[in-house]
Protein backbone atom coordinates (compact mmCIF):
# COMPACT_ATOMS: atom_id res chain seq x y z
CA UNK A 1 0.00 0.00 0.00
CA UNK A 2 1.76 3.55 -0.70
CA UNK A 3 2.40 6.17 1.67
CA UNK A 4 -0.83 8.25 0.06
CA UNK A 5 -3.06 5.52 0.16
CA UNK A 6 -2.07 5.42 3.96
CA UNK A 7 -2.54 8.49 4.69
CA UNK A 8 -6.06 8.44 2.75
CA UNK A 9 -7.46 5.94 5.09
CA UNK A 10 -5.69 7.45 8.06
CA UNK A 11 -8.19 10.82 7.38
CA UNK A 12 -11.07 9.02 6.18
CA UNK A 13 -10.98 7.38 9.81
CA UNK A 14 -10.42 10.36 11.77
CA UNK A 15 -13.27 11.67 10.31
CA UNK A 16 -15.37 9.01 10.35
CA UNK A 17 -14.57 8.94 14.19
CA UNK A 18 -15.14 12.55 14.47
CA UNK A 19 -18.68 12.46 12.93
CA UNK A 20 -22.01 11.92 15.31
CA UNK A 21 -23.24 9.56 12.98
CA UNK A 22 -26.37 7.71 12.86
CA UNK A 23 -24.43 5.42 10.60
CA UNK A 24 -20.87 4.30 11.88
CA UNK A 25 -18.76 3.01 8.53
CA UNK A 26 -16.18 1.43 10.22
CA UNK A 27 -18.41 -1.07 12.54
CA UNK A 28 -20.56 -1.20 9.43
CA UNK A 29 -18.13 -2.90 7.29
CA UNK A 30 -16.64 -4.81 10.58
CA UNK A 31 -20.26 -6.32 10.39
CA UNK A 32 -20.95 -6.60 6.36
CA UNK A 33 -17.34 -8.07 6.41
CA UNK A 34 -18.27 -11.23 8.62
CA UNK A 35 -21.23 -11.71 6.00
CA UNK A 36 -19.87 -11.14 2.92
CA UNK A 37 -15.93 -11.12 3.14
CA UNK A 38 -15.94 -10.47 -0.93
CA UNK A 39 -17.26 -7.52 -0.67
CA UNK A 40 -14.39 -6.21 1.61
CA UNK A 41 -12.17 -7.37 -0.97
CA UNK A 42 -14.19 -5.05 -3.56
CA UNK A 43 -13.75 -2.23 -0.84
CA UNK A 44 -10.28 -2.62 -0.06
CA UNK A 45 -7.47 -0.17 -1.45
CA UNK A 46 -5.24 -2.84 -1.78
CA UNK A 47 -7.77 -4.51 -4.16
CA UNK A 48 -8.03 -1.27 -6.50
CA UNK A 49 -4.36 -0.31 -6.95
CA UNK A 50 -3.41 3.00 -8.59
CA UNK A 51 -3.61 2.56 -11.84
CA UNK A 52 -6.15 4.60 -14.31
CA UNK A 53 -9.07 3.73 -15.55
CA UNK A 54 -12.33 2.60 -14.63
CA UNK A 55 -13.66 -1.22 -13.63
CA UNK A 56 -16.04 -3.04 -15.57
CA UNK A 57 -19.15 -3.03 -13.28
CA UNK A 58 -20.42 -6.47 -14.35
CA UNK A 59 -17.05 -7.74 -14.04
CA UNK A 60 -16.45 -6.90 -10.61
CA UNK A 61 -19.84 -8.16 -9.27
CA UNK A 62 -19.05 -11.34 -10.91
CA UNK A 63 -15.74 -11.98 -9.44
CA UNK A 64 -13.99 -12.51 -12.98
CA UNK A 65 -11.95 -9.81 -12.89
CA UNK A 66 -8.86 -11.04 -14.36
CA UNK A 67 -7.03 -8.19 -13.38
CA UNK A 68 -8.50 -6.60 -10.87
CA UNK A 69 -5.14 -4.54 -9.89
CA UNK A 70 -6.15 -2.60 -13.18
CA UNK A 71 -9.40 -1.23 -11.15
CA UNK A 72 -9.75 2.18 -9.39
CA UNK A 73 -12.90 2.92 -9.01
CA UNK A 74 -16.82 3.16 -11.20
CA UNK A 75 -19.03 5.43 -11.71
CA UNK A 76 -22.24 6.12 -9.72
CA UNK A 77 -24.85 4.43 -10.85
CA UNK A 78 -28.68 5.31 -11.55
CA UNK A 79 -32.17 4.62 -9.62
CA UNK A 80 -32.76 1.64 -12.09
CA UNK A 81 -29.42 -0.38 -11.67
CA UNK A 82 -30.06 0.06 -7.53
CA UNK A 83 -33.81 -1.14 -8.27
CA UNK A 84 -32.15 -4.77 -10.47
CA UNK A 85 -29.78 -4.65 -7.50
CA UNK A 86 -33.10 -5.32 -5.06
CA UNK A 87 -34.68 -7.27 -7.80
CA UNK A 88 -32.67 -9.69 -8.10
CA UNK A 89 -31.92 -11.88 -5.80
CA UNK A 90 -30.48 -15.23 -7.06
CA UNK A 91 -31.15 -15.36 -10.98
CA UNK A 92 -28.86 -13.64 -13.51
CA UNK A 93 -25.62 -13.32 -14.58
CA UNK A 94 -23.46 -11.62 -11.81
CA UNK A 95 -26.65 -12.59 -9.86
CA UNK A 96 -24.08 -13.84 -6.64
CA UNK A 97 -22.41 -10.33 -7.08
CA UNK A 98 -25.02 -8.62 -6.76
CA UNK A 99 -26.49 -10.37 -3.96
CA UNK A 100 -23.30 -9.05 -2.20
CA UNK A 101 -24.07 -4.82 -2.96
CA UNK A 102 -27.58 -5.95 -2.10
CA UNK A 103 -26.66 -7.14 1.59
CA UNK A 104 -24.59 -3.74 2.11
CA UNK A 105 -27.71 -2.10 1.54
CA UNK A 106 -29.81 -4.25 3.80
CA UNK A 107 -27.00 -3.79 6.37
CA UNK A 108 -27.83 -0.20 6.00
CA UNK A 109 -31.53 -0.09 5.88
CA UNK A 110 -34.20 -2.71 4.64
CA UNK A 111 -35.22 -0.71 1.59
CA UNK A 112 -38.56 -2.43 1.57
CA UNK A 113 -38.98 -1.11 4.81
CA UNK A 114 -37.64 1.72 5.04
CA UNK A 115 -39.94 4.88 4.28
CA UNK A 116 -38.08 7.96 2.83
CA UNK A 117 -39.55 10.80 5.44
CA UNK A 118 -38.60 8.47 8.08
CA UNK A 119 -35.30 8.67 7.02
CA UNK A 120 -34.75 11.90 5.09
CA UNK A 121 -37.05 14.08 7.54
CA UNK A 122 -35.58 12.98 10.72
CA UNK A 123 -33.47 15.73 10.92
CA UNK A 124 -35.87 18.47 10.14
CA UNK A 125 -37.28 19.61 13.27
CA UNK A 126 -41.26 19.65 12.82
CA UNK A 127 -42.84 21.49 14.14
CA UNK A 128 -41.08 24.65 13.08
CA UNK A 129 -42.31 28.06 13.93
CA UNK A 130 -41.91 31.53 12.71
CA UNK A 131 -43.17 34.35 13.90
CA UNK A 132 -47.22 33.55 13.98
CA UNK A 133 -46.57 30.41 12.08
CA UNK A 134 -46.33 27.02 12.74
CA UNK A 135 -45.27 24.22 10.45
CA UNK A 136 -46.30 20.86 10.17
CA UNK A 137 -45.89 17.61 8.57
CA UNK A 138 -48.67 17.19 6.12
CA UNK A 139 -50.79 13.76 6.82
CA UNK A 140 -51.79 13.75 3.61
CA UNK A 141 -47.80 13.74 2.08
CA UNK A 142 -46.83 10.30 0.18
CA UNK A 143 -44.02 8.45 2.29
CA UNK A 144 -42.77 6.01 0.06
CA UNK A 145 -40.67 3.17 0.61
CA UNK A 146 -37.39 2.97 -0.53
CA UNK A 147 -37.43 -0.05 -3.78
CA UNK A 148 -40.92 2.13 -4.33
CA UNK A 149 -39.45 5.02 -5.46
CA UNK A 150 -36.57 2.96 -7.68
CA UNK A 151 -38.53 1.37 -10.76
CA UNK A 152 -37.98 3.60 -14.08
CA UNK A 153 -41.54 2.32 -14.96
CA UNK A 154 -43.57 2.77 -11.47
CA UNK A 155 -44.57 5.74 -9.90
CA UNK A 156 -42.21 9.29 -10.63
CA UNK A 157 -43.91 11.68 -8.69
CA UNK A 158 -44.28 11.70 -4.61
CA UNK A 159 -45.54 14.55 -2.83
CA UNK A 160 -43.61 15.78 0.30
CA UNK A 161 -46.53 17.88 1.87
CA UNK A 162 -46.25 20.40 5.05
CA UNK A 163 -48.76 22.72 6.25
CA UNK A 164 -48.24 26.21 7.76
CA UNK A 165 -50.84 27.20 9.94
CA UNK A 166 -51.02 31.00 11.40
CA UNK A 167 -51.26 30.35 15.44
CA UNK A 168 -51.84 34.11 16.82
CA UNK A 169 -54.97 35.04 17.97
CA UNK A 170 -53.70 38.54 17.20
CA UNK A 171 -53.25 38.14 13.81
CA UNK A 172 -56.10 38.29 10.90
CA UNK A 173 -54.48 35.62 9.55
CA UNK A 174 -55.02 33.54 12.56
CA UNK A 175 -56.02 30.30 11.83
CA UNK A 176 -55.11 30.40 8.19
CA UNK A 177 -54.01 27.01 6.91
CA UNK A 178 -51.52 26.49 3.57
CA UNK A 179 -51.05 22.99 2.83
CA UNK A 180 -47.41 22.95 0.31
CA UNK A 181 -46.22 20.57 -1.32
CA UNK A 182 -42.28 21.16 -1.30
CA UNK A 183 -41.51 19.29 -4.58
CA UNK A 184 -44.15 21.48 -6.12
CA UNK A 185 -45.16 18.31 -8.12
CA UNK A 186 -41.77 17.53 -9.79
CA UNK A 187 -40.69 14.38 -10.46
CA UNK A 188 -37.75 11.65 -9.00
CA UNK A 189 -37.50 13.84 -6.10
CA UNK A 190 -37.61 10.92 -3.73
CA UNK A 191 -35.97 8.50 -6.38
CA UNK A 192 -32.79 10.38 -6.62
CA UNK A 193 -31.70 10.94 -3.34
CA UNK A 194 -32.49 6.93 -2.55
CA UNK A 195 -29.74 6.37 -5.44
CA UNK A 196 -27.70 8.73 -3.92
CA UNK A 197 -27.80 7.43 -0.49
CA UNK A 198 -27.31 3.82 -1.99
CA UNK A 199 -24.24 5.03 -3.91
CA UNK A 200 -23.02 6.84 -0.97
CA UNK A 201 -22.68 3.40 0.43
CA UNK A 202 -20.32 2.39 -1.54
CA UNK A 203 -17.93 5.46 -2.03
CA UNK A 204 -15.42 6.24 -2.36
CA UNK A 205 -13.10 2.79 -2.71
CA UNK A 206 -15.35 1.18 -5.15
CA UNK A 207 -17.77 4.28 -6.61
CA UNK A 208 -16.42 7.61 -7.48
CA UNK A 209 -19.16 9.86 -5.75
CA UNK A 210 -18.73 13.57 -4.17
CA UNK A 211 -20.71 11.50 -1.12
CA UNK A 212 -18.86 8.92 1.22
CA UNK A 213 -22.14 8.62 3.95
CA UNK A 214 -25.74 8.38 3.58
CA UNK A 215 -25.67 11.01 6.32
CA UNK A 216 -24.11 13.62 3.71
CA UNK A 217 -26.66 13.14 1.24
CA UNK A 218 -29.33 13.63 4.05
CA UNK A 219 -27.57 16.91 5.39
CA UNK A 220 -27.87 17.92 1.89
CA UNK A 221 -31.81 17.24 1.49
CA UNK A 222 -32.06 18.89 5.19
CA UNK A 223 -30.49 22.07 4.72
CA UNK A 224 -32.40 22.53 1.28
CA UNK A 225 -35.70 21.96 2.86
CA UNK A 226 -35.05 24.11 5.51
CA UNK A 227 -34.38 26.86 2.96
CA UNK A 228 -37.43 26.25 1.31
CA UNK A 229 -39.74 26.21 4.84
CA UNK A 230 -37.87 29.21 5.32
CA UNK A 231 -38.55 31.13 2.09
CA UNK A 232 -42.45 30.34 3.04
CA UNK A 233 -42.52 31.70 6.26
CA UNK A 234 -41.44 34.78 4.57
CA UNK A 235 -43.52 35.01 2.46
CA UNK A 236 -46.48 34.06 4.78
CA UNK A 237 -45.42 36.55 7.30
CA UNK A 238 -44.95 39.58 4.94
CA UNK A 239 -48.06 39.02 2.78
CA UNK A 240 -50.25 38.76 6.42
CA UNK A 241 -48.14 42.06 7.29
CA UNK A 242 -49.92 44.03 4.32
CA UNK A 243 -52.76 45.92 5.70
CA UNK A 244 -54.66 45.84 2.47
CA UNK A 245 -54.06 42.80 1.29
CA UNK A 246 -53.06 39.48 2.90
CA UNK A 247 -52.66 36.14 1.38
CA UNK A 248 -55.10 33.63 -0.06
CA UNK A 249 -54.64 30.14 -1.41
CA UNK A 250 -57.16 28.74 -3.71
CA UNK A 251 -57.47 25.18 -3.48
CA UNK A 252 -58.85 24.58 -7.20
CA UNK A 253 -56.29 27.25 -8.32
CA UNK A 254 -53.33 26.81 -6.28
CA UNK A 255 -52.11 30.52 -6.20
CA UNK A 256 -51.54 33.55 -4.49
CA UNK A 257 -53.96 36.41 -4.99
CA UNK A 258 -55.70 39.06 -3.01
CA UNK A 259 -58.57 38.54 -0.49
CA UNK A 260 -61.18 40.79 1.68
CA UNK A 261 -59.25 40.52 4.86
CA UNK A 262 -62.73 39.75 6.76
CA UNK A 263 -62.37 36.44 5.13
CA UNK A 264 -59.20 35.18 6.04
CA UNK A 265 -58.03 33.20 3.37
CA UNK A 266 -59.89 30.51 3.65
CA UNK A 267 -61.65 28.47 1.52
CA UNK A 268 -65.22 27.12 1.89
CA UNK A 269 -63.91 23.72 3.21
CA UNK A 270 -61.42 26.00 5.77
CA UNK A 271 -58.11 25.01 4.70
CA UNK A 272 -55.74 25.69 1.57
CA UNK A 273 -53.86 23.46 -0.68
CA UNK A 274 -50.98 25.23 -2.61
CA UNK A 275 -47.87 24.94 -4.31
CA UNK A 276 -47.05 26.88 -7.10
CA UNK A 277 -48.88 29.95 -5.12
CA UNK A 278 -45.96 29.72 -2.53
CA UNK A 279 -43.35 28.07 -4.33
CA UNK A 280 -42.01 28.40 -7.76
CA UNK A 281 -39.75 26.12 -10.16
CA UNK A 282 -38.31 23.26 -9.12
CA UNK A 283 -37.24 24.11 -5.56
CA UNK A 284 -34.81 21.03 -5.12
CA UNK A 285 -33.24 20.74 -8.96
CA UNK A 286 -29.72 22.23 -7.69
CA UNK A 287 -29.96 19.77 -5.20
CA UNK A 288 -30.90 16.64 -7.49
CA UNK A 289 -28.62 17.74 -10.51
CA UNK A 290 -25.71 17.94 -7.14
CA UNK A 291 -26.26 14.25 -6.66
CA UNK A 292 -27.10 12.84 -10.52
CA UNK A 293 -23.20 12.07 -11.23
CA UNK A 294 -24.66 8.67 -13.21
CA UNK A 295 -25.43 10.86 -16.35
CA UNK A 296 -22.48 12.85 -16.27
CA UNK A 297 -19.58 10.42 -15.10
CA UNK A 298 -16.69 9.74 -17.13
CA UNK A 299 -14.42 6.97 -16.50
Amino acid sequence: MSNEQSNDMEVKEAKSGAQSSRFDRRRFLRTSAAATPVLMTLKSPTAWATQSGACSLTVVMSGNSSNPNNCTSACPFSPGYWHKVLEDTNNGQGGASKQEVRSVIMAYKNPFRSNFNDVFLANIGFPQYDGDWKCTLSEDSDNPTFDAVLPSNGKSRYSLKVKFENINESSSCYKDEHIVDLTNSKNNVQKFLVAAVFNSLFSPTYINYRYQEPDEVIAQFTSATNSIIDDIFTKLSTHCNDTSTSVSVSSSRGRLSGKDNNNHGHDNDGGCDNSDGLISGHPYLNLLTLVNEWDTCTP
